[in-house]
Parts: structure tokens; sequence; C-alpha cells
């Protein structure tokens, strides 16, 4: 690979007066953690994605996230792989700072990521920009996700079914119908869930839990999920729930 050039600082290249020599496949990949939030956020803004402080605290905290080291400071980019039960695993927030975009970054931290995944079976959500790395990779499309943004209208009439905030004593049911939805197990990820969900509701019968909901913010809005339910009309009484403990 061709050495970047730079423009002089004091007579010294700025790739020079770090002691790099232009070369990123001399830029070391580590483990990152609670202390390299700022860096995230910072990076997240140089590509133009909002900074989502919580989010991203809740992703150190659950997954395993490693990053590379700019010269001079901050990071050229981070992945953040979550594992769950049963084999599976996800890889998301692939981020790599504009400076070093087309150089293989990404394609090295993908590669540590599956490597520290070992023989899970790897899931994640595609953007069009990623796509071809992950097409180049070997992932496949299994299916579409699409995302609602806007201003929440409350439905008339509301359903009639009883939705409470969630307890303690709920997890092992939440766990069950999680685990039913999903396909594995979460059981970690929906304990930490409450560190970051503003609210957490849940639709109870004679018979036990018919579903569940989680509101918590980002920014300047209230994201909705996971929401969990047996039919339309709980999902439409768990999405209600958490939309007026907001005050939308």
């Amino acid at each position: 690979m061709g050495r970047v050039a730079k423009g002089k600082v004091g007579g010294v290249t700025g790739h020079e007066q770090f002691g790099w020599d232009g070369d990123v496949r001399r830029l070391t990949i580590r483990r990152l953690g609670p202390a390299d939030l700022r860096g995230c956020l910072i990076l997240a803004g140089q590509r133009r994605w909002p900074p989502e402080e919580s989010k991203w605290r809740f992703l150190l905290d659950v997954g395993v996230a490693f990053g590379i080291d700019a010269p001079g400071g901050g990071l050229a980019g981070v992945v953040v792989l979550t594992c769950y039960e049963g084999g599976l695993a996800a890889i998301g927030m692939l981020l790599v700072s504009p400076r070093f975009g087309r150089q293989g970054l990404g394609r090295r931290l993908m590669g540590v990521a599956l490597d520290q995944a070992g023989t899970a079976t790897v899931f994640l959500y595609a953007t069009a920009e990623g796509r071809p790395l992950y097409d180049a990779l070997g992932f496949r499309e299994v299916g579409r996700v699409i995302k609602y943004a806007g201003e929440f209208q409350r439905g008339s009439p509301l359903p009639d079914v009883p939705v409470r905030p969630a307890a303690a004593s709920d997890l092992p049911e939440l766990v069950r119908l999680d685990a039913a939805a999903f396909g594995v197990g979460r059981e970690r990820l929906l304990v930490r869930l409450d560190e970051l969900a503003a609210l957490r509701c849940v639709a109870a019968t004679d018979d036990g839990l018919a579903g569940y909901g989680a509101a918590w913010p980002s920014l300047d809005r209230t994201v909705i999920g996971p929401l969990i339910a047996d039919d339309e009309s709980t999902a439409e009484a768990l999405l209600d729930a958490p939309a007026r403990s907001v005050g939308f």
C-alpha cells in the first residue's frame, strides 16, 4: 500500500511527528471500554451519525468493542460485537473515519469481530454504503428492516388490554417471551435494558404475560422497542403506554 502524503508541520510531516509512516496496516486493533465513549461519539459525528451517547454506552457495556487508534489521537475505526445465547451474534456500529476510508480498516475490523464470534451465526443490519463489504465477506440478505420516525398518533379507541410497569419478578417471563420471538435467549441484554430504558411495561393476563415493551431516550426523540406481543391489540396497548408516559 502506498505512502499517504501529509503536509509539513514544523518541518516534519504530520505522520512522522507521531512516529507513523502512513501505512494503515501498521495501525493496531484493540479492545475498547467505557473510557472510549467520547472517542466513539466523535467518530460517529465525523460520519454524520447522531451522537447517541446512551446507545453507545449500552453497547460498550453489553457488547465487545474493537477500535483502531488514529495517529495523533482519536479513533480511526470501531466495531461492536454482541453475543447471544444459542450460537448467535450481531455486528454493529462499524465506523471508519473519513480520513482513513477505503484503506481496508473496515475489513480488518470486521475480520477481528468475526474471529471473536467464532462458530456463532453472525447477523448485521447493512446500510447501502456498507453492503459491498458485507457481500464480499459472505453475508447474504435474509430480510429487510423498516424504520419509522415521526410524531406519534394515538389510535382510537384504545385496545382494552391491561398494561402495567414491569417488575423485577417479571424477568423470567420476559426472557421466555423474548426468546420465543427473537429465536435465542438474551437475558443479559434485557437486564441491562433497565439502565437504558425510561420505561418498561408488560401486558398481564390471568395466564401470565402476553407481551412487553420498552422506551428509551435518544437525543431529542424517544425510541420504542423492543416490543413483543401475542397479538396486534396487545402490541397497540404496549405501544401506547410508553408513548403516553413520555408525553406524546
